[in-house]
């Protein structure tokens, strides 16, 4: 620094000037500017020849004592490497004063910062056993952002209300939540070079819940963080549909489609062993009291999927590969046909097969169509059996529906009308899951559950068909049945429910 020669006072006087225009509140360079102050040389002037240095360095002092508490108080300053979990701290609060708080790489959704507490330490649980089951806290190059623990896994009614309902967690276990930051793991490691993770959609999270022996993934989950750390209730949400009984494992594929008895206001279904003991249900949803009563079946394990239908007498019939199975509600009594051969065979689709595929009613009396069959069999009460010829591009109809007389049959593509002697009298192109006849004797081909259009007699669709209830918006339904007044049930294994659903 020169020293030499000029006015001592006009020196002290710039330099309070520069102090002045420095009065960003940078920490760096404040540290600097205080540097600069300490090194000035005694010029021999008394305090008040140096009031307008200290006058311009009073506000800046105090800035930095406001900012160090600032640090300390909020913890962003720490490098303590046991704590992962990012701060919940909102990043406008210090992005001002702070330069070395990075905002862009929180994994936390701006939400959740505004009041919320700090995230639990997922590391808190690294030796639970219920983290075990959902891989560890890294698990094919993942990372795990926070971990909650529910006393009961059916806890997540209230806690991640965006899951909807979940058969799955529907249980008492105590289990782990856990939140992935980013990518989460897949259960089946592929073996090639497909990935091996799961990345969320934005502003979603994957999440694993892990018990003492079982897991359950989610993916894209929307989290409530409040509700989730449980703090508060969501204000929103899907509701709880109310379950009314619990399914038989393996569903999925040997389980049968739901049936509405109007006479009786109970709900009918059915599970096919499929080379194992097979059972009929009867369900009240006003009691959610359930019956049940064992019915033939096939005594092979090549089975297709199995349905159930009423007649116009009310009895439940259930059929299934080859086996027909007629049961009376009133006495009980069981009655059964084979339709197709009783053998094993690893191809049940080969051209020297003839299964059924499809079941509706003529008053008391069944009419199944089978497969590579141009024909449809006709099985009276007393389980005697006759055929009607059909039109070859009819056979191995995936459904059937017969009103006013006339034969409706869901194949390839088209919807074909045909007379009860099987006589064609039109087809209408067009692609749907399947066919029923409402109380109206309407026929309807329904589109997805909940959702289709009726059919006019030349095969055309017309006006769309509504049911009463409400599906929750990330369900894929299955199965459904309605009373066709204000109450529908569904079921749908294929997407992890296990159980009979009431939507009022």
């Amino acid at each position: 620094m020169n020293t030499s020669g000029g006015n001592p006072d006009r020196f002290e006087a710039e330099v309070a000037e520069r102090l002045r225009d420095r009065g960003r509140p940078d920490p760096d360079q404040l540290g600097a500017l205080i540097s600069f102050a300490g090194r000035l040389p005694n010029r021999g002037h008394s305090w008040v020849t140096r009031r307008f240095l200290f006058a311009a360095m009073a506000p800046l002092l105090a800035l930095l004592v406001l900012t160090a508490g600032l640090v300390s108080q909020s913890g962003v300053a720490s490098t303590s490497s046991t704590s992962p979990v990012p701060s919940l701290v909102a990043p406008s609060a210090l992005a001002t004063t702070m330069s070395t708080v990075s905002v862009t790489n929180s994994p936390v959704p701006s939400q959740v910062a505004s009041g919320a507490p700090m995230l639990p330490d997922p590391s808190t649980y690294a030796g639970d056993a219920r983290l075990h089951w959902c891989g560890g806290l890294h698990n094919q190059g993942t990372s795990v952002l926070t971990i909650f623990s529910f006393a009961h896994a059916s806890d997540y009614r209230e806690r991640l209300a965006a899951l909807g309902y979940s058969a799955a967690l529907e249980k008492t276990d105590s289990v782990l939540v856990l939140v992935y930051d980013g990518p989460s793991p897949l259960d089946l490691s592929l073996g090639d070079g497909r990935p091996r993770t799961h990345t969320p959609s934005s502003g979603r999270f994957d999440i694993c819940v892990g018990a003492a022996d079982w897991h359950q993934r989610f993916a894209d989950v929307a989290i409530d963080w409040a509700s989730l750390e449980g703090t508060t209730t969501p204000t929103a949400g899907p509701a709880s549909p109310t379950v009314l009984a619990k399914l038989p494992a393996g569903y999925e594929s040997s389980g049968t489609n739901l049936v509405w008895d109007q006479t009786r206001g109970v709900l009918w279904y059915a599970y096919v062993g499929c080379g194992d003991s097979s059972s009929l249900y009867e369900l009240d949803p006003i009691t959610s009291k359930t019956q049940q009563w064992a019915i033939p079946s096939n005594t092979f394990g090549n089975c297709q999927p199995p349905t159930l239908g009423l007649d116009a007498s009310g009895a439940v019939w259930v059929m299934e590969s080859s086996l027909l199975v007629r049961f009376s509600p009133d006495s009980h009594a069981q009655q059964s046909v084979r339709l197709a051969p009783d053998l094993i065979d690893a191809s049940r689709t080969a051209d020297s097969r003839s299964f059924p595929t499809a079941l509706a009613f003529d008053g008391t009396t069944a009419l199944v169509a089978r497969i590579n069959v141009s024909a449809l069999t006709v099985v009276g009460p007393d389980m005697n059996l006759s055929s009607v010829q059909i039109p070859p591009q009819t056979s191995g109809a995936t459904s059937l529906a017969f009103a006013g007389g006339k034969i409706f049959a869901l194949a390839g593509s088209r919807v074909w009308v045909l007379t009860r002697d099987g006589g064609l009298l039109a087809s209408s192109p067009t692609s749907g899951a399947s066919l029923s006849v409402r109380p109206d004797g309407q026929v309807i081909l329904w589109l997805s559950a909940g959702s289709g259009r009726l059919i006019a007699g030349d095969g055309s669709l017309t006006g769309p068909v509504a049911i009463p209830g409400t599906l929750p918006g990330n369900s894929s339904w299955t199965y459904f049945a309605t009373d066709w007044n204000r109450r529908s049930w569904y079921v749908a294994p294929a997407s992890g429910y296990e159980a009979i659903i009431q939507l009022d």
